[in-house]
C-alpha cells in the first residue's frame, strides 16, 4: 500500500481551475520529484496534499483517506515544509523547529524534546545556530529550520516545496543527504524542484506537471529526455550522463541564444 497515493486530484481557485485530474503514488522508501515549469502548480498540489486547501478527488496517506483525519492525526502522519516561511518572528531557532512537535501536545506550546530538536538541526547542518533568533537569518538558513521542523516529528510522509532554493552547495548536500535516509529508513518524500539535475540524482521518480496536469512519470532517465522535457519547459535541451553518478542531466541547448 502506498504511503501516499492521490487520485483525480483537481483543486480550483475561483473560476481557474489549477489541479486537472492529477493521480499519483508514492511509496514508503521512495523519493519522487516533482518537476514542471513555473505556474505548473507544483505548490498547490502539494498544499492540497498536505489538506492545506480544499480539493475534490481522493488522497489517502498509507491506506487512510484524508478527509477522515483529524488535524493532529494528519500532523503525526505527514510534514509539510513550504518554500519559505510566510511570517519571520523572533523566535530562537530551536523553539522554531519544537513546532514541529506541537502536535504531540494537549494544551498550549510544544513539548519538550532537545535531543530530537538537535538531532533534526544536525541533520541539516545548523545545529550551531539553534539558540539564534529567526528573524537575524538569511533566506537559505531560514530553509534549513524550515527543514529540520519538517524531519523534527519523524512522520512516514515528508511534503516539502523547493527544500533548496536558497541553499549553497554543502547545505544541498546535507539536505538530500538527510532525505535520502528519511528514505533509506522508510519514510517516504515529495518533493518539488526547480533543479533538474538535482532531481534525477537524489530522487527515485519523476512527475512532470504542465498546466496542472501529470504528463510524464518515470524514472529520471526515463523522464530527462529532450522530447520530453522540451515541449513542457518551451525550450530546446541537451541531455547528457551525470559523471560521478548514474543519473541523467540536462542543459539548455546553447543553440537558443546563438
Amino acid at each position: 500500500m502506498p504511503a501516499l497515493s492521490v487520485e483525480a486530484l483537481r483543486v480550483s481557485y475561483g473560476d481557474h481551475e489549477v489541479i486537472r485530474g492529477a493521480t499519483l503514488a508514492v511509496e514508503s522508501g521512495e523519493i519522487v520529484g516533482l518537476i514542471g515549469p513555473n505556474g505548473a502548480g507544483k505548490t498547490t498540489l502539494l498544499r492540497a496534499v498536505a489538506g492545506l486547501i480544499p480539493a475534490t478527488g481522493a488522497i489517502a496517506y498509507d491506506g487512510r483517506p484524508l478527509a477522515t483525519l483529524s488535524p493532529r492525526e494528519r500532523a503525526a502522519l505527514r510534514a509539510y515544509v513550504p518554500q519559505q516561511a510566510e511570517q519571520v518572528f523572533p523566535y530562537r531557532v530551536k523553539d522554531v523547529v519544537a513546532m514541529g512537535l506541537a502536535y504531540k501536545s494537549r494544551w498550549y506550546g510544544t513539548p519538550a524534546a532537545s535531543e530530537a530538536v538537535n538531532a533534526a538541526l544536525v541533520e541539516v547542518g545548523f545545529a550551531a545556530a539553534a539558540d539564534t533568533r529567526v528573524d537575524c537569518l538569511s533566506g537559505g538558513e531560514r530553509q534549513q529550520v524550515m527543514l529540520a521542523r519538517g524531519l523534527v516529528p519523524g512522520g512516514a510522509l515528508l511534503l516539502l516545496d523547493e527544500p533548496t532554493s536558497a541553499l549553497d552547495l554543502k547545505h544541498r548536500a546535507a539536505a538530500m543527504a538527510a532525505l535520502r535516509r528519511r528514505a533509506r529508513s522508510g519514510g517516504a518524500v515529495l518533493l518539488s524542484l526547480h533543479d533538474l539535475n538535482l532531481a534525477a540524482v537524489v530522487c527515485h521518480r519523476l512527475l512532470i506537471l504542465d498546466a496542472g496536469r501529470v504528463v510524464a512519470s518515470g524514472r529520471p532517465e526515463e523522464v530527462i529526455r529532450p522530447e520530453i522535457l522540451a515541449p513542457v519547459y518551451g525550450v530546446a535541451v541537451v541531455c547528457g550522463r551525470h559523471p560521478a553518478a548514474a543519473a541523467p542531466t540536462v542543459e539548455i541547448d546553447p543553440a537558443t541564444w546563438a
